[in-house]
């Protein structure tokens, strides 16, 4: 499972379909993990886009940076300190975006990549149109 870094940083990418799939990108996380407590994290990197989520941009991957407010518990999950984080646009016909779960403890991040049999220091899921690389530590 990807893990959030110890300041709550979370990397990913974003792989922009078609042109109404830019950004720029709004982040939240759920602590619980069921969403129905979404709190706003701060973007450092963004995917680019003009008004209303539009670009010429297709087929294209952007790495995305952002971090989940200090003081923030993930508790969901099976190790209870999981939380999903929630990205999407602002554009007409959506929004489009995705959702992924993180966890914010360290050891069981390390021992699922091990145990799955991962030796990149890279998780990829693909969820919609959307793929999302998690830099995870091994």
């Amino acid at each position: 499972m990807p893990s959030a870094g110890p300041n709550g940083e979370v990397s990913a990418t974003i792989h922009q379909v078609n042109q109404d799939g830019a950004g720029p990108y709004k982040f939240e996380v759920s602590p619980s993990g069921e969403g129905g407590d979404w709190v706003e994290m701060t973007v450092q990197q963004n995917v680019p886009g003009r008004f209303l989520g539009l670009s010429r941009a297709v087929a294209t991957p952007f790495p995305v940076e952002a971090t989940i407010p200090a003081g923030t518990e993930c508790t969901g999950g099976a190790d209870g300190q999981t939380c999903v984080i929630r990205a999407k646009n602002r554009a007409p016909a959506g929004p489009f975006g995705s959702c992924f779960a993180v966890t914010q403890n360290q050891d069981t991040a390390q021992r699922v990549v091990k145990r799955m049999g991962i030796h990149s220091n890279w998780l990829i899921r693909k969820v919609g149109g959307i793929t999302v690389e998690s830099f995870t530590k091994v």
